[in-house]
């Protein structure tokens, strides 16, 4: 073997190395929620960390009247849905805390997603705060 096809062989070996992700839900192979691909919202108070767009594209939407974006966040079981409507109401269906809203905070970009900077709280008084950028 020349020096050459060794160098290509190596180089197709950092390759296939870095292409490895690892994935919300612990399945090997699947893709991580990444910041990058579709921004990120960070929480404070009873939910805490940096979610990021997760999940298949499907699970997103984005129309004239609602996002709604499907996140995961840091911890085991940090998995839901942020919607935000027209109105700038935001709603947060977080599977592990439940159903935080408020009135106000929420920005649709119409089509392409939301921007956010919302208190939002559950009807049992857990309350949290969100900001952030997300897009479909």
């Amino acid at each position: 073997m020349t020096f050459r096809h060794l160098m290509a062989i190596a180089a197709a070996t950092v390759a296939a190395g870095t292409t490895a992700c690892g994935s919300s839900d612990g399945a090997a192979g699947a893709p991580a929620p990444s910041a990058a691909a579709g921004g990120s919202v960070t929480l404070t108070g009873d939910v805490t960390g940096t979610w990021a767009k997760a999940g298949e594209a499907k699970e997103s939407t984005c129309s004239g009247t609602e996002a709604v974006i499907h996140i995961a966040g840091p911890a085991s079981g940090d998995e839901g849905n942020l919607h935000v409507k027209s109105d700038g109401s935001v709603w947060l269906d977080a599977e592990k805390y439940g159903d935080f809203t408020a009135t106000s905070g929420g920005t649709l970009r119409a089509g392409s997603g939301l921007d956010v900077n919302a208190d939002i709280a559950t009807a049992r008084g857990k309350k949290a705060h969100v900001s952030g950028s997300l897009s479909c």
